[in-house]
């Protein structure tokens, strides 16, 4: 069992990611019952069906990115160390990265954002790194994360926000 400090400190990092995020929401976000906005309405609209039985690459995601361009980023793929990527209609158009542990490989990629200058960010816990590619998906650089880091968020300024669960004062 958790105890309180264990269970407040795990809820402030989820409260100060979800703050930094606003851009998506998660199957974890709650809904309020009572709506802020009465006359508000959410619509969900298909914008693209990616991948699928004809298609190459993936078609179950765990993370899912869009670029001004309109292409798609996904997480996992059918190539392991790598991101695949599909055009505005949804057709498979190519990888990002190679396996390995060197500039522009990934172990594990889990995680993806494109910033609002089209920068391609991809988390790669078990390599230790964020790595950027520029928008034409060639790689960049990598910046060094450690610690139990389960997702990010990137602000307008491109400045990158970190999350985790982090268990304090377990014996």
């Amino acid at each position: 069992f958790m105890n309180d400090e264990i269970s407040i400190s795990a809820s402030i990092l989820i409260i100060c990611f979800v703050a930094a995020s606003a851009r998506e929401v998660t199957a974890q976000s709650r809904v309020a019952k009572t709506p802020a906005c009465r006359e508000c309405v959410v619509t969900l609209a298909r914008r693209a069906t990616l991948g699928g039985a004809a298609a190459e690459g993936p078609t179950v995601f765990s993370t899912v990115s869009r670029n001004s361009a309109g292409f798609y980023f996904v997480t996992p793929t059918y190539r392991p160390g790598t991101v695949s990527v599909f055009n505005a209609s949804g057709k498979y158009a190519r990888v990002i990265g190679r396996p390995g542990r060197g500039p522009g490989e990934f172990r594990l990629p889990q995680r993806i954002r494109v910033s609002n200058r089209d920068t391609i960010y991809v988390m790669d816990q078990s390599a230790g790194h964020l790595a950027l590619f520029n928008p034409d998906f060639i790689y960049s650089r990598a910046i060094p994360i450690r610690g139990p880091v389960t997702d990010f968020a990137i602000d307008t300024n491109g400045n990158v926000a970190l999350s985790g669960v982090y268990v304090v004062g377990y014996k």
